[in-house]
């Protein structure tokens, strides 16, 4: 009976909070029961009678899980980003009869660049193996090989081999 009442203090703005960044982490059940001192069974249990509870697991484990998703899927293709740079700019007046510099002036200014992120070819193997494993996988096993799938994963072992 020592958990009686406990998860009280897990409905809390704070508690809340921290329920997330543990799923945030990437901590499993398990995990988050023994960071709460509790079971894993009354954790369950907490999950199914207090909804709060329920959200802020789930809602952090999803949300955190699709933006590493689609942070992979990025670096798998690459990309472009506009990015913000700061420039010295020099302007320079010049006398009409001599030629001469009167003056110079000096400001910052700041412009956009667009720079280019290259495909990630570690990042492409990564997701190849783990979404089309039976045809990219690294050990591709005799039984469900398409046909030039095997020589394909040598290649691809042969070339990082070297990383």
């Amino acid at each position: 009976m020592a958990a009686h009442g406990k998860f009280q203090k897990w409905l809390t703005k704070d508690g809340l909070l921290l329920l997330r960044s543990f799923a945030r982490d990437g901590l499993t059940d398990e995990e988050i029961a023994e960071r709460l001192e509790i079971g894993v069974a009354t954790l369950y249990r907490w999950k199914k009678t207090h909804k709060p509870i329920a959200e802020a697991l789930k809602g952090a484990k999803e949300l955190y899980d699709n933006e590493v998703i689609e942070a992979l899927h990025k670096r798998t293709l690459g990309y472009t980003v506009q990015v913000k740079k700061n420039l010295k700019l020099k302007t320079a007046e010049f006398d009409a009869v001599t030629g001469k510099k009167i003056r110079e002036t000096e400001k910052i200014v700041t412009v956009r660049d667009e720079v280019h992120v290259p495909a990630d070819t570690m990042a492409q193997m990564y997701w190849l193996n783990n979404r089309m494993s039976e045809r990219w996988s690294a050990r591709p096993s005799s039984a469900n090989v398409p046909d030039g799938a095997a020589e394909e994963a040598a290649l691809i072992k042969a070339l990082t081999d070297g990383e």
